[in-house]
């Protein structure tokens, strides 16, 4: 779009905010109301692209039901032909990633502070019914406006949380760094996703630095406690952090009321409590072999109606769409590390279906509203899991049954020429995992088409197997001078 340009007769383009790899998003006036707005352009959506489709409904969806005063709100929704426009409200200020790169590491007081409207977001949201799960928490989805007030934005991948279903369209998305070990497989989150990626915000606000990710921590747990980086910080906010760092969800803070409970006690805003008060235990998990991060997940309940707390400050909703990529290549890392027979032993178990991820330096920023985008897609190396070389040994002469293989050989489906979401359909029926790479491509295939493939069709594989698909992107819009 063009400065000047007018969509629905009402909004008029009057500057450009930002641009990621799958939208552009621009400040406009709205006519009618005499105010400023946010308006994110989604170009180009393909009509049989049910999955994208269905993500950016969904969003809206959930942003329409909404109302506090430490979310912000979404006024209107519409399509021109195959481009979708969704109208937020235009917030000036800052992302808190700006905010880091100007002042770096924030102190103890302030991060409490600054983080406070955020805990009032996360109780409310998930005391919804049913719970509502924000999965992106991190410094570029937290805004701050001009006069102080704390909004969290960006729900381009939240979701209702249903224990006891899956959705076969929800797409494992993460921000890489931020993101819990459980979101990366599909449907694995739950309130306390939503916690640990929480503690690795304060982690990046009070350290200036950005913890490592999760499926590093599986492999060799690297994070080292805030009180060793930044002796301002005191040691009981730094055993919270680690405690709301923990790989294993029942390990973490179980809610945010138990959560606050803890802070109530550190020096500063939170001080309601004797700092002698002993922090709360969390619940004992038997240790587990070095080769698995999975133990059983018991989940919280859901809140009764009669508990649930009311809206503070009613507003009007808003929000965003992100798409975002994460390097497939990981895996193959970790293949080196523990073992192709000790990866696919915790990967099989991992519904996978696509794996995404946001890029998180402090210094991107997308617009008001939005967490920043990819500025460049880039197809991801071809990568394999080793073929395993062991084999079984044989049974004593005096046995009577056949040696049975641990790992049953299939063959690599042929996804060329299929959308992105039957293609992960494909992948999942013969119990292999994805992983997803965009380039563009000048043939005539609609956009969301698999393109390439690797390993190719009818190579041998084994179940847990990784097939990386590489998908015609989306043009981006071209920059406004």
């Amino acid at each position: 779009m063009q400065i000047g340009d007018v969509l629905q007769n009402r909004y008029e383009i009057t500057g450009r905010l930002g641009q990621g790899g799958f939208g552009t998003v621009y400040k406009a006036t709205d006519r009618r109301l005499k105010r400023d707005v946010a308006v994110k352009e989604l170009r180009n959506v393909a009509p049989d692209d049910r999955a994208y489709l269905w993500s950016i409904d969904r969003e809206v969806e959930i942003l329409a039901g909404l109302e506090h005063s430490a979310l912000t709100d979404v006024g209107d929704y519409f399509n021109e032909g195959n481009n979708y426009y969704i109208v937020m409200d235009y917030v000036p200020g800052q992302d808190l990633s700006q905010v880091l790169e100007q002042r770096g590491a924030l102190g103890q007081a302030q991060a409490l502070e600054m983080i406070d409207p955020v805990l009032d977001a996360l109780e409310y949201l998930h005391s919804r019914i049913p719970p509502i799960i924000h999965r992106d928490i991190k410094p570029a989805n937290i805004r701050v406006s001009d006069d102080g007030r704390v909004y969290l934005v960006d729900f381009g991948l939240a979701k209702q949380y249903d224990p006891d279903t899956i959705d076969p369209r929800t797409r494992v998305s993460v921000s890489h760094n931020y993101a819990p070990i459980e979101q990366y497989q599909k449907g694995g989150t739950d309130p306390r996703s939503d916690l640990y990626a929480l503690g690795a915000t304060l982690y990046t606000m009070l350290s200036g630095q950005i913890p490592p990710g999760a499926p590093e921590r599986v492999v060799k747990d690297t994070l080292q406690p805030l009180n060793t980086l930044n002796s301002a910080i005191s040691p009981r906010l730094s055993d919270i952090v680690l405690r709301l760092l923990q790989l294993q969800p029942d390990q973490r803070y179980q809610s945010v009321a138990e959560l606050r409970q803890d802070l109530a006690q550190v020096s500063g805003p939170y001080a309601a409590v004797p700092a002698t008060t002993p922090l709360s235990t969390p619940p004992v998990v038997p240790a587990q072999p070095s080769s698995s991060w999975k133990t059983p997940v018991t989940p919280p309940p859901p809140p009764s109606v009669a508990t649930q707390p009311q809206p503070q400050k009613p507003r009007r909703r808003i929000g965003c769409c992100v798409g975002a990529i994460i390097p497939v290549a990981l895996l193959a890392v970790l293949a080196l590390l523990i073992g192709p027979a000790t990866l696919r032993t915790w990967l099989s178990e991992l519904p996978f279906q696509n794996v995404t991820a946001t890029s998180t330096p402090a210094s991107q920023s997308l617009d008001p509203t939005l967490a920043p985008e990819p500025t460049a897609i880039v197809p991801l190396p071809p990568t394999s899991l080793p073929e395993p070389t062991a084999t079984p040994e044989p049974l004593p002469p005096t046995a009577t049954t056949e040696p049975t293989p641990t790992e049953i050989a299939c063959q690599v489906p042929d996804l060329i020429g299929l959308d992105q979401f039957d293609a992960e359909i494909a992948l999942e029926d013969a119990e292999l995992l994805s992983g997803i790479a965009f380039a563009t491509d000048d043939s005539n295939v609609p956009f969301g088409t698999v393109i390439d493939q690797d390993p190719p069709p009818g190579n041998p594989c084994f179940p847990g197997d990784v097939v990386q698909m590489v998908v015609k992107a989306r043009p981006t819009a071209t920059p406004t001078p």
